[in-house]
């Protein structure tokens, strides 16, 4: 869903977490290293997505000014600062404005700071897009 909202995210595989501790759910400013190395700014999302009713834990990473393709490609996330609880918002309006304001904050945390925590590690592959 997020590519349909403007706001394309890399969808990670909890199944290959097994063993690997993870943060609470909520929102974080972080980084992605990318295969090549290349580190971007990252806004990280962990939880069931509270605002369309999921179910199923996720976590996902928005790569803040990356427009390039990570199909099979391996995403190492690094979380810097956690940002705020998920919550559901009761429209699609309000979740795209909290999102924005996510993703400024995020970039400045993550221009202010290095990574504090790097708990999931390069062995993980990333899926892009949304299911």
């Amino acid at each position: 869903r997020g590519r349909t909202i403007g706001v394309p995210t890399i969808n990670f595989d909890l199944d290959a977490l097994a063993g690997w501790a993870i943060p609470a759910d909520g929102v974080y400013a972080g980084h992605a290293t990318l295969s090549d190395g290349a580190t971007r700014p990252a806004a990280i999302s962990i939880g069931v997505k509270p605002t369309f009713r999921g179910g199923t834990r996720v976590v996902e990473a928005h790569l803040i000014g990356f427009a390039g393709d990570l199909y099979g490609q391996v995403v190492t996330l690094a979380f810097t600062r956690w940002l705020r609880d998920q919550r559901p918002f009761p429209s699609l309006d309000s979740l795209k404005a909290q999102l924005a304001r996510d993703i400024a904050q995020a970039g400045r945390w993550s221009e202010l700071s290095t990574p504090a925590w790097s708990g999931i590690a390069a062995a993980m592959n990333s899926s892009p897009g949304n299911p």
